[in-house]
């Protein structure tokens, strides 16, 4: 029993000391806050008061909430914890709202060695850059509203490219494109395979028409990565440009694209070059109706889903597998416009095309324009109807090594197609040359005896007036 009561004794100091040796450390603790940090309450100096929270930095508190944004941004980056921060520079206001960068956010070297993770907050206004932006790895830019599409606002924030002697600029813009996402560098602190969760959401990139100058590329930046809600303006090279090692990014979601007053035949509204990714969904491109550009949609890709996509004032919508291979693509809801010539055009040249479903395509009505035009097939097949429910090039069909054709199915009626119904065809005339039927219930007696039926030409047909349904076998 002694010896209990000395265990008991003993346990009981060693827990008073311990206690006694957090309540010292906890006293001696101090509250630190750092311009720019907001407040939060925390344990220290012997009870719970406010301290500096590092996690959400107002770079409003950095120089008063005036001058430079994206050296204000800097400043905060470079005091960021590694782990990462919320900076939030939404009231930061230039003259006239309008601010000129000296340069880009992420300028010079961090004491870590590379950026750390940050969602940036950016304020309303027109931030006019000297140069790109390279996104690091999990960096997300967040405007306040990107506005309409053909043209910027009060309360919308617009990213601009410089041009010499315009906004203050000095200098024409340096870089082929306005925002990069990611990059191999090690101050981007990406994985070899690419970056993640680089993001860009509510803003407007204006090229000022600069020649060849692409808005959104993406490289480089591979899963959780996307942009929503942004709109791309007078930009004449690539709006939205998708190859490399960005496999897996997106979706992309929102974009809308105009040119303005600006025009280039060779613009693109959106690229996307032998990378399968998460695809576009979501997409308004507007050329210009006085030089027309040659394509809206250039999907040189396999596994991809373009979808809700309204198109004028292009010469071709979509134009799939001209430059790379293109399988296994979904192009859903595409709707042409004014002066667009074709909507939907799947290449027939040396690339391997194929597996390509196409629903719900119109012309906008537009009784000269081809809704949709199948290069692979020989002869080449143009579509005319205004609005085509479904198209599907499947497979190429080989026989003894020799190419025969490609399998196809299609709900319009003015070119062959395959159907099945349980039952003989009826009217058994005026039917698509070309054209298999199946009968379902075809039992080899009776009324239902044939099962498999082409539909031939007239000349073939007896009366000679009209095409008609005829069983093989």
């Amino acid at each position: 029993m002694k010896n209990s009561m000395r265990f008991a004794s003993g346990l009981m100091f060693m827990m008073a000391l311990v206690v006694a040796v957090l309540s010292s450390s906890s006293r001696a603790q101090t509250c630190t806050k750092a311009a720019g940090e907001t407040a939060v309450y925390a344990s220290c100096s012997g009870g719970t008061n406010l301290q500096g929270s590092s996690a959400y930095i107002d770079t409003v508190g950095l120089t008063g909430g005036t001058g430079d944004v994206c050296a204000q941004i800097n400043t905060a980056l470079k005091s960021a914890p590694a782990a990462g921060a919320v900076i939030d520079a939404r009231g930061v206001l230039g003259s006239g709202g309008i601010q000129l960068c000296s340069a880009s956010p992420w300028t010079g070297t961090p004491s870590s060695g590379h950026w750390p993770p940050a969602t940036i907050l950016l304020p309303a206004g027109v931030i006019v850059i000297p140069g790109q932006w390279i996104l690091p790895n999990q960096t997300r830019i967040i405007g306040q509203n990107a506005g309409p599409a053909s043209a910027g606002g009060a309360g919308n924030t617009t990213i601009r490219a410089c041009v010499k002697g315009v906004n203050g600029c000095t200098a024409a813009f340096s870089g082929s494109e306005m925002i990069v996402m990611g990059s191999s560098a090690t101050v981007d602190n990406c994985a070899s395979t690419g970056c993640t969760g680089i993001g860009i959401e509510d803003l407007w990139l204006d090229g000022q028409g600069i020649a060849s100058l692409s808005g959104l590329y993406n490289n480089f930046a591979v899963d959780l990565s996307y942009a929503k809600h942004v709109n791309l303006y007078q930009i004449l090279g690539n709006g939205l440009w998708l190859t490399g090692t960005s496999q897996n990014s997106g979706p992309y979601t929102d974009i809308g694209f105009s040119l303005g007053s600006a025009s280039a035949t060779s613009t693109v509204c959106v690229r996307i070059a032998n990378v399968a990714t998460r695809g576009v969904h979501g997409l308004t491109c507007s050329g210009s109706s006085s030089t027309e550009p040659n394509y809206a949609v250039v999907l040189d890709a396999s596994s991809t889903s373009i979808e809700d996509v309204e198109i004028q004032n292009f010469k071709t919508g979509v134009l799939v597998g001209a430059n790379d291979p293109a399988r296994d693509d979904a192009l859903l809801n595409i709707q042409g416009g004014t002066n667009v010539s074709t909507v939907v055009s799947i290449s027939g040249g040396s690339n391997a095309v194929s597996d390509i479903a196409i629903v719900g395509v119109t012309n906008g009505g537009n009784s000269s324009a081809t809704t949709i035009s199948d290069n692979r097939t020989s002869p080449a097949t143009n579509i005319k109807t205004a609005t085509v429910g479904l198209y599907v090039l499947g497979d190429q069909v080989d026989a003894s090594g020799s190419k025969l054709g490609f399998s196809r199915f299609t709900t319009d009626p003015t070119v062959p197609s395959w159907s099945v119904e349980g039952a003989k065809p009826s009217p058994l005339t005026g039917c698509t040359v070309g054209s298999l039927y199946s009968n379902s219930q075809g039992t080899g007696t009776g009324s239902n005896i044939d099962t498999w039926y082409v539909c031939l030409p007239k000349n073939k047909c007896s009366p000679t007036t009209a095409t008609c349904w005829t069983p093989i076998g």
